[in-house]
């Protein structure tokens, strides 16, 4: 096995009875490395029609989203939608900021230019999915998929891929709130019927699927331990 004390970092553990067990980490967070040739494809669809459905137009800020989101939560008294890019939302997970300030959104434009400049939009969607935050120090969809079904992201159902988005607006609210949670996970899957991307049959069917969200309590291994695991391996 290769050695240096950073070569494992979001390696996933698995128990012998294939149960998710922990994963390595040299801070203390829980992210696991994601295989993007087997990431759902409809999942990315389903976070592009909700959070960003103009994300391949935009140059990191969209103006027509944000009067569109104000204009939406005007009517609803509340806030449904958020105006924040998928990539303003990873430039805010690479800030690991979230006052809400005008230095703070400065900087958060900033990086969302930097970063559309630096790279395809293919790679701003991958570097999203391997950091966003899902709460209880978890960054990352394989992660997230892992601490709450014991799944790897490609063995999830429409329903729990719905599920997880529903956590990214506010995943400690969310996952306290069971009544609220259910009100988003509807109105997630109304958005994305209206947007065509899911027939009414479908949006049915997941309205009407048992959601378990699980609590792993994903263990952390530090990089040190992996070689003494590998070699207790028969």
């Amino acid at each position: 096995m290769p050695t240096g004390t950073a070569k494992y970092n979001g390696y996933a553990v698995y128990c012998n009875d294939n149960k998710p067990l922990g994963v390595v980490s040299a801070d203390g967070d829980r992210m696991a490395i994601c295989n993007m040739t087997i990431m759902p494809k409809k999942l990315q669809g389903y976070l592009i029609a909700i959070e960003d459905k103009r994300f391949y137009q935009h140059t990191g800020i969209d103006i027509k989203g944000i009067l569109r989101a104000i204009l939406e939560n005007l009517k609803a008294g509340k806030v449904v939608q958020g105006g924040s890019t998928i990539t303003q939302q990873l430039a805010r997970n690479i800030l690991m900021d979230n006052r809400k300030n005008i230095i703070r959104k400065l900087k958060e434009i900033f990086i969302a230019f930097k970063l559309e400049n630096q790279y395809i939009k293919d790679q701003i969607l991958e570097l999203y999915l391997h950091k966003v935050f899902w709460g209880k120090r978890i960054y990352g969809l394989r992660a997230a998929s892992l601490e709450f079904f014991s799944k790897e992201p490609e063995q999830l159902s429409t329903a729990e891929q719905l599920a997880l988005l529903t956590l990214l607006r506010g995943p400690n609210y969310y996952l306290k709130n069971e009544t609220e949670f259910h009100k988003r996970y509807d109105l997630l899957g109304n958005i994305l019927y209206n947007r065509r991307v899911l027939s009414k049959r479908k949006i049915s069917k997941i309205k009407k699927a048992a959601i378990h969200i699980g609590n792993n309590d994903l263990a952390i291994f530090r990089n040190d331990s992996v070689p003494y695991i590998a070699k207790q391996v028969n």
